[in-house]
């Protein structure tokens, strides 16, 4: 395909002393060219190589003429219902749709230059086509607002399902944690702990990180939520990843950072400032008071 060369063309591939301004240069084509690549790719693939219009027939060639290249009309019409919208609030869409084509077709200019005869019958012929023309249209309403109905219903299932199905899980993490004493406070995670067997501390920690993320609806990193990908974690970690929690509910501050598999978060617990350092990945975990 031959290049297309104008006077932006010659601008933008002209030498230059500056080799700064030069590379700046490429770059900058280079993404504004690249997007629009992804956006032709998308949009006229049809059009591109390997598409149905890529070697299109003479036919196809001859309709194209009358294509219009710009939005320009279709963006006008939208203006002119606008305005109808406005004027005529009580008009029907048919009415909006026949006003808007006799504006752009411009029907009386072609029917002045007709015979009087032929003009005639052929006014004769729409008015007896016009209870038929609008009984399809009237047909075609009702179907596409029965799809319309159709589709709100089936959304509306949709979020019922999943309000209901957040519901039982409210009320799965909430019967949890009521064997372990209920909602544990950032002071009470140690004492309440200490008063459980060792079998059952990992269990009550789950329990309230889900109570945490299901009811309480917890904010920090998602990451506090995960399973671990290797293993089980060790009820230390557990129990940073729920302080970690405790203290964003309070109201306090977190910084997190990633590095890899590890994240640090700077928890700013009341007055106290500690560095949690976490393993996504196994069981260790430390911290150290700053």
């Amino acid at each position: 395909m031959d290049i297309h060369k104008d006077a932006m063309y010659n601008e933008l591939f002209a030498d230059q002393q500056d080799a700064d301004f030069q590379t700046y240069t490429q770059v900058a084509l280079e993404m504004v060219l690249t997007g629009i690549v992804l956006i032709l790719e998308r949009q006229a693939k049809d059009q591109l190589e390997g598409g149905k219009y890529f070697n299109p027939t003479p036919t196809q060639q001859e309709s194209a003429k009358n294509v219009p290249t710009t939005n320009t009309v279709s963006e006008r019409d939208f203006a002119i219902l606008d305005i109808l919208v406005r004027l005529k609030p009580a008009a029907s869409s048919h009415a909006y749709e026949i006003y808007i084509l006799w504006l752009n077709n411009k029907p009386s200019e072609w029917l002045d230059q007709m015979d009087p005869v032929e003009k005639s019958a052929l006014l004769d012929k729409a008015r007896h086509r016009y209870g038929s023309i609008r009984a399809q249209y009237l047909i075609r309403k009702d179907i596409l607002k029965q799809q319309h109905l159709e589709s709100l219903r089936v959304k509306q299932s949709k979020k019922d399902k999943q309000e209901q199905r957040s519901i039982v899980n409210k009320v799965a993490a909430t019967d949890a944690i009521v064997e372990f004493g209920g909602v544990w406070k950032l002071d009470e995670v140690a004492r309440k702990l200490e008063s459980l067997s060792t079998q059952k501390r990992k269990a009550a920690l789950i329990a309230q990180l889900k109570y945490h993320k299901k009811v309480l609806n917890s904010k920090g990193d998602h990451r506090l939520f995960n399973k671990f990908r290797h293993g089980a974690p060790t009820g230390a970690t557990l129990n940073a990843r729920l302080e970690i929690l405790m203290g964003i509910s309070q109201e306090s501050g977190i910084l997190v950072v990633e590095y890899g598999s590890w994240f640090q978060s700077l928890a700013v617990l009341g007055k106290n400032y500690f560095w949690w350092q976490l393993v996504l990945d196994d069981s260790i975990w430390r911290e150290s008071g700053l």
